[in-house]
């Protein structure tokens, strides 16, 4: 996993940003001429940028914005700008990856963060980490990348999907997943 770029310092992202906690929104800021080159540059900004939101997407759905010549995710430096801490990596609490209400941000590890996933769209079972396997005519449940074992029987396979799935549920409420964990 690709590590984030560092955030610029707070009291930098408080001079060039505004961020609605409780809308999510990020706007610019009448940023100061010492943060440009020449000053038709920040009178060119101020004209066109100033007190309008950013509202860049990329094609992941994730809002950005260009600081310095440099892309920022948005919900990193509304995190940052709304706790004071910058973020390892943020999960949106509600799946939606544009929602940057405070509300709805919270600063987790990878793992902590693959414990709030939607479901693929690829997925033919309609639950996570459950798959058939053809060759041997039996249902799995992983978690983790790792096989979860028959009680009854201790294999790592189930014969009715129905009990690989019960299997899946009840490892994701021992290892404390997200309740919107494999939402569609």
């Amino acid at each position: 996993m690709k590590k984030a770029r560092p955030l610029p310092s707070i009291e930098y992202l408080n001079e060039c940003f505004t961020y609605n906690k409780e809308t999510g929104t990020l706007t610019w800021e009448h940023r100061p001429s010492s943060h440009f080159t020449t000053e038709s540059a920040h009178k060119c900004f101020t004209t066109k940028y100033a007190g309008k939101a950013t509202v860049s997407k990329e094609s992941s759905g994730y809002s950005v914005v260009m600081l310095d010549g440099v892309t920022y995710k948005v919900h990193r430096i509304a995190y940052y700008m709304g706790t004071g801490v910058e973020p390892n990596q943020i999960d949106h609490i509600n799946g939606v990856r544009d929602d940057n209400r405070l509300e709805n941000l919270q600063s987790v590890c990878y793992e902590g963060n693959a414990r709030n996933k939607k479901t693929y769209s690829n997925n033919t079972t309609g639950n996570v980490g459950v798959f058939y396997d053809k060759a041997r005519g039996k249902w799995h449940a992983l978690l983790s990348n790792k096989y979860l074992t028959n009680h009854e029987t201790g294999k790592k396979y189930f014969e009715e999907k129905i009990d690989a799935i019960y299997a899946r549920y009840w490892a994701e409420q021992d290892a404390n997943y997200h309740t919107n964990h494999g939402r569609v």
